[in-house]
């Protein structure tokens, strides 16, 4: 979880990086709040469903971080 956490970080000063610094948290939060809802929500994942499962879900959530970033960046250059 905390892995998620250090590369949304990472990702959003990537994206808002740059000679513009056109991506505000405002546009993050308006195009991405369904993914930060999740982000703050993987906190709950049952450990009963088993570790491969939640590592799974863990993993497919950070790469849904990572490609909306790459998403919002291309729409913003």
């Amino acid at each position: 979880m905390v892995d998620i956490l250090v590369d949304a970080q990472a990702v959003e000063r990537t994206a808002g990086a740059g000679p513009d610094h056109r991506i505000t948290y405002n546009a993050i939060k308006a195009r991405l709040s369904d993914l930060m809802y999740k982000i703050t929500a993987q906190k709950f994942e049952d450990p009963a469903d088993g570790e491969e499962a939640v590592t799974k879900k863990l993993c497919d959530l950070n790469d849904q971080i990572k490609e909306a970033f790459r998403t919002l960046e291309e729409d913003y250059r």
